[in-house]
Formats: C-alpha cells, sequence, structure tokens
C-alpha cells in the first residue's frame, strides 16, 4: 500500500516545478506535475497523462488532500529559482491555487480542515511572493495602463505590468493569472 508521503515522493521525482495540489480517488493519487501523475494506491503503478488533458476533469470521486511538504518544496523551489521569469510563475500558481480554495465546493475536498488548511497555506505564501513583486516594480518608473490606473489599489492588477511582461495576464472569466 501506497501512503499519500510516498505518492507525494513519486509525483515530484517526474517533475522540475514545484507539485501546487495532490487529489485523492479511490485507488489513486494524482498531482500536476509537468505532466498529470497518478500513483495506485496499490501497487505504486505510475501513470502519466501529458497536458492539457480533461481527464482530471472527468473524475467524480476526487477530493483534494492537504499535504505540508506542497508548500515547503513551493518555496525552497523560490529560495532556489527567484529571478522575475520564475517569480511571476509562482506567483501566477499560488494566487491560482488560492482563488480555486476559496471558490471550492465542500465536496472537492477530502475535509473542511484540509480547504482552510489550504487556504491558510496558499494565502501565506501568495502575500510573501506578492510583497517580493512588489518591492521590485516599487523600485521602477512604471507606465500603468488605464486598466490596471483604473484599479490601482487592487492589488491584483497593481502587479499587472510585472506579470504582464513575464508572460502572464489576467483571465476575463474570473480573477487568475493565465499566461500569454
Amino acid at each position: 500500500m501506497v501512503s499519500l508521503i510516498e505518492a507525494y515522493k513519486y509525483i515530484k521525482d517526474c517533475s522540475d516545478f514545484p507539485i501546487t495540489y495532490i487529489l485523492e480517488t479511490e485507488d489513486s493519487y494524482w498531482g500536476a506535475a509537468d505532466d498529470y501523475v497518478g500513483v495506485n494506491k496499490e501497487t505504486g503503478e505510475l501513470t502519466h497523462i501529458q497536458r492539457p488533458s480533461l481527464f482530471l476533469f472527468g473524475l467524480r470521486d476526487d477530493v483534494f488532500v492537504s499535504i505540508d511538504d506542497i508548500y515547503s518544496d513551493f518555496m525552497k523551489y523560490y529560495q532556489a529559482h527567484s529571478d522575475e521569469q520564475n517569480l511571476s510563475m509562482l506567483y501566477a500558481s499560488a494566487w491560482n491555487r488560492l482563488f480555486y480554495h476559496k471558490n471550492g465546493k465542500p465536496e472537492d475536498y477530502k475535509c473542511e480542515e484540509d480547504r482552510q488548511s489550504m487556504i491558510t497555506k496558499w494565502s501565506e505564501i501568495e502575500q510573501s511572493l506578492y510583497k517580493d513583486i512588489r518591492r521590485i516594480i516599487d523600485n521602477e518608473n512604471i507606465d500603468y495602463p488605464p486598466c490596471v490606473q483604473e484599479k490601482f489599489d487592487d492589488p491584483f492588477y497593481r502587479i499587472k505590468p510585472f506579470m504582464l511582461r513575464n508572460g502572464f495576464t489576467d483571465n476575463d472569466i474570473d480573477r487568475t493569472w493565465v499566461t500569454i
């Protein structure tokens, strides 16, 4: 039998980028690495599904599970890769995870405690990365576009020029970051 911690390590070893979530189904654990990676709970067999894939959207018995290593590994990755490009990519991931967990349905989580833990941890990470972005942009003379000037007090839009120059823009559907 493969534990959640063991599955996380298997999935993490399949990726260059830090894992941002783990899903649990009746017989497997799934994580989004460079590809979707599944670990069979009984056999430990790995399954790789290339992105983009609608595969995970078809699972209805999947739930998010909380594991502390996700957050510490995410920040370790940032400390080792703190250039602007990585900062924007990590910030987009943290912001989006926080957004999805805040707006998630209770049935999408193993328990409400896991959901609240994810919201708390992603909020802490998002704020830490946001402060680093602000340190960079507050020392620059930026010509803010009208869409930012109109919402200058909104932290999401305040960093939009930074995100744009590093390959991200805001999603028209919700307040998340997407690649350009």
